[in-house]
């Protein structure tokens, strides 16, 4: 939770009219602009959750091992299961579904008895 919370907070900062849209599509591929480099930090933050909702249904099944073998497709819809972070939607629409996904990891951290401190970066154990 604490590296996808950074990569999002990264992101956010990296998102920009001239990092998403079109544009931003386009220049996602040349390596050393600021799109490319927005692209490699949400592709960081796709593969955790992917890799997250893969541990939760493996720990939700009974045998642990019930999903069997998962294509490149199925793991893509994985990694969408909280928000799409697709570099061609607008800034705005990005920062939105980023924060969707701050969201969704910060409820799962006080689900399981953590919080974020006042800085926003450190995570602590909630105490009563």
């Amino acid at each position: 939770a604490e590296t996808v919370l950074a990569k999002v907070a990264d992101a956010v900062g990296k998102t920009t009219n001239g990092t998403t849209g079109f544009l931003g599509k386009i220049s996602s591929k040349v390596a050393g602009t600021s799109a490319y480099e927005l692209a490699r930090t949400i592709d960081t933050i796709q593969a955790n959750i992917g890799f997250d909702t893969l541990q939760a249904m493996r720990d939700a099944s009974p045998t642990g091992g019930a999903l069997g073998q998962v294509s490149e497709r199925e793991i893509a819809l994985l990694q969408s299961t909280v928000a799409s972070l697709d570099i061609g939607q607008s800034a705005d629409v990005l920062k939105k579904n980023l924060g969707e996904i701050a969201t969704h990891y910060e409820n799962w951290l006080h689900t399981v008895g953590y919080t974020l401190a006042p800085d926003g970066k450190t995570i602590i154990q909630i105490t009563d």
